[in-house]
């Protein structure tokens, strides 16, 4: 498998990766709060928490879970993908936006543009009334709906993909020798989704990955607003080198957009001042 664009797109050097049916001999838990993965021998395991367990789906590729996602027009039921190397909260795959009508304009008609392994996609993020698996119910997160018919997210055998601003809100324990998923909320489970307003796909390049590039803008977007360009490359971030900085640490500064951020780009060899300001977006 090749693994360039997987590293630019995660901002790190990737050794190798470790595949399902390797995660799948073990009883695996991450605990995102520590950022740690324990593999466990199924045979000794025992969980003795109050997570909830939810059932796994017969499928040999994937991680495959039972979910609801409830919108001001109804709900969309169906069978979700676990993805933990998702950055949404969840993605309403394109044939049930399709089907179920939930295309509306978000409050600024903000379209996302997202780069990942399988290419370039688009995404229209919208504010459901809530997430339901098993007994959990997560209020009030965003949804995106997918625009792009191929790719992962055009399959019509899956309603949708559950990524990990969903998951990190658990400790998440797949317990796969006995078919379950547990979900244990942890600190972050009631921690309000925000909408990705900043609209910028960023990727860093080998062999450092230090500073990164502008892969994608979405359209309406403050980035938009601001004038970053696909192809730009920062130099700064609030007066912060690039070079210091790794991608994950320039994406969470830039995250939602909530607070003004100063960079300074590179085109065309030439160096310009950015602003990204979210009183700009009306």
């Amino acid at each position: 498998m090749p693994l360039e664009s997987m590293e630019s797109v995660v901002g790190r050097r990737i050794d190798g990766v470790l595949g399902l049916d390797f995660i799948r001999s073990f009883t695996t838990e991450i605990d995102f709060e520590r950022s740690v993965v324990r593999l466990y021998d199924p045979e000794r395991y025992e969980y003795r928490g109050k997570g909830v367990r939810v059932e796994l789906l017969p499928s040999l590729r994937e991680t495959v879970i039972k979910a609801g996602l409830a919108f001001s027009e109804g709900r969309i039921e169906g069978a979700f993908r676990i993805d933990t190397g998702l950055e949404s909260a969840v993605i309403v795959h394109a044939p049930e936006v399709i089907e179920h009508g939930v295309i509306e304009p978000s409050a600024d008609g903000l379209r996302l543009k997202g780069v990942g392994l399988g290419g370039q996609n688009e995404f229209l993020p919208r504010r459901a009334r809530s997430l339901e698996i098993g007994s959990v119910v997560i209020k009030e997160p965003v949804a995106d709906l997918a625009l792009t018919a191929g790719g992962a997210f055009g399959r019509s055998d899956l309603a949708g993909t559950i990524g990990i601003r969903t998951l990190a809100r658990f400790r998440v324990i797949f317990d796969f020798p006995r078919g379950v998923l547990i979900l244990e909320p942890s600190h972050r489970f009631n921690v309000a989704d925000t909408y990705r307003r900043v609209g910028l796909a960023l990727v860093a390049n080998p062999p450092d990955f230090r500073g990164c590039e502008v892969r994608a803008v979405s359209p309406s977007s403050l980035a938009a607003i601001a004038g970053l360009e696909v192809g730009d490359h920062l130099e700064s971030v609030n007066e912060r080198p690039a070079s210091q900085l790794s991608l994950p640490e320039i994406r969470r500064i830039l995250r939602d957009g909530s607070k003004r951020a100063r960079l300074r780009v590179t085109r065309n060899g030439q160096s310009r001042a950015i602003i990204i300001d979210p009183g700009e977006q009306k």
